[in-house]
């Protein structure tokens, strides 16, 4: 696999699990211009990128008061993107809560 891409199943895991924390994941996907029905591709990928903006949109919209909850059940992709996409969306949510006027 390219080290700059993420298979789709991950992507899937963390739709199930922002659907649980009540994120319209229609709405979810579109923002990057994807469908659930690609969802369903197991041989599909994501670029890194659009994973990691992905993840930050679903604990952006879950609105969750534990933000990593998302990051922690999925099963690890590596240590390198585990901790990429954690920061990044660490840092989404913090710019989120800083344009809310909060920290």
């Amino acid at each position: 696999m390219n080290p700059q891409t993420v298979r789709i199943t991950y992507l899937r895991q963390i739709a199930d699990q922002a659907a649980e924390l009540g994120v319209d994941t229609v709405a979810w996907l579109a923002i990057s211009g994807l469908k659930e029905d690609d969802l369903a591709d197991a041989s599909a990928v994501v670029a890194v990128e659009t994973f990691g903006e992905l993840v930050a949109n679903a604990i952006r919209l879950s609105e969750s008061p534990r933000p990593n909850r998302l990051i922690k059940d999925m099963k690890p992709l590596n240590l390198h993107l585990g901790i990429a996409v954690n920061k990044k969306a660490q840092l989404m949510v913090h710019v989120h809560e800083l344009s809310k006027g909060g920290v």
